[in-house]
C-alpha cells in the first residue's frame, strides 16, 4: 500500500468519525434544548405550586384561627351548659322540696279529724 493510500485511508476515517461526532454534536445538542424547555416547563409548574402552597398556607393559618376560636367558643359554651345545669339542678331540688309541702299539706291529717 503506497503512502497516498494510507493518507487517504487515514483521511477518509477522519472525515468518517469527524462525521459521526458531528452527527453525535447535533443529537446532543437538540437533547440539551428538549432538556432546556422542560426545565423552564418545571420551572413554571414550581412557581405555580410554590404560589399554590403558600396559598394553602396562609388558608391553613386562617382555619387555624378560626377553629381557636371555635375551641374557646365552646369552653365558654360548656362553662355556661354547667352554669345552667347548676341552675336547674337548684330550681328542680326546690320544686320537689315545694311538691313535698303541697302534698303534706294536703295529706296530713286535718286537726278536724
Amino acid at each position: 500500500m503506497c503512502i497516498r493510500d494510507r493518507i487517504k485511508t487515514h483521511n477518509d476515517q477522519y472525515f468518517a468519525e469527524n462525521a459521526h461526532i458531528k452527527k453525535l454534536f447535533e443529537e446532543t445538542k437538540k437533547e440539551n434544548e428538549t432538556l432546556l424547555d422542560q426545565t423552564k416547563e418545571l420551572k413554571f409548574q414550581l412557581a405555580e405550586y410554590r404560589t399554590a402552597f403558600e396559598t394553602s398556607n396562609a388558608e391553613i393559618e386562617v382555619l387555624r384561627t378560626q377553629l381557636e376560636e371555635t375551641c374557646s367558643e365552646n369552653e365558654q359554651l360548656k362553662e355556661l351548659i354547667a352554669s345552667i345545669k347548676h341552675e336547674l339542678e337548684e330550681v328542680s331540688e326546690a320544686y320537689r322540696k315545694l311538691q313535698n309541702k303541697h302534698c303534706l299539706l294536703y295529706t296530713s291529717p286535718s286537726p278536724r279529724d
